[in-house]
């Protein structure tokens, strides 16, 4: 999870760098992007217990909305106007973000019934 956090810091950061040459700057947001995917892609949903499966089904789901997102971003960022590029991606970026916390909202749930906690 930490790499996903990383590769959002990155993609935050191309962001914020002014778009002064549009083909680099384009080329940097287009390789965060495929960072962001690739860990997106990676990233498992685990479930301990039958209450759980759910949200990590649903997570699952919203993971695979975030990636198609993530695939139609790619004509916009090399074709696009900039401001709108940067607007998009940062929605996108805000949605991950989210997701993210999510999974780790639904990894602590299943450490804490492994432990006994309550839920």
């Amino acid at each position: 999870m930490q790499r996903l956090e990383e590769a959002l810091a990155r993609l935050d950061a191309a962001l914020a760098a002014p778009p002064t040459l549009p083909q680099p700057w384009r080329q940097v947001v287009r390789d965060r992007l495929d960072d962001v995917a690739a860990e997106l892609s990676d990233e498992r949903a685990v479930a301990a217990d039958t209450w759980l499966d759910a949200r990590a089904g649903q997570l699952h789901r919203e993971r695979n909305r975030l990636l198609a997102r993530l695939a139609v971003l790619g004509p916009l960022v090399d074709n696009g106007d900039p401001d709108a590029v940067r607007v998009a991606v940062a929605r996108l970026h805000t949605d991950v973000h989210h997701h993210h916390q999510r999974v780790s909202d639904l990894a602590y749930d299943a450490v804490g019934m492994d432990v006994g906690g309550s839920g």
